[in-house]
């Protein structure tokens, strides 16, 4: 996370992209911890079909 969030911008500013990108990094970003927490703190079914279900969704 600390890498990306110098070389993100650069990499948006030297492409040409919006801001559109960036935001949607950010979003997948919180919601990739929030996925993580759930999944860590969460009830052994979550934290096992969970992860299953978003890698299946990922794949189709």
């Amino acid at each position: 996370v600390g890498v990306a969030h110098r070389l993100l911008p650069m990499f948006l500013l030297s492409h040409d992209v919006g801001d559109r990108w960036a935001k949607a990094a950010v979003a997948l970003l919180s919601a990739g911890a929030l996925v993580l927490t759930v999944g860590h703190h969460g009830a052994p079914v979550v934290a096992r079909w969970l992860p299953a279900a978003l890698l299946g969704s990922g794949l189709l």
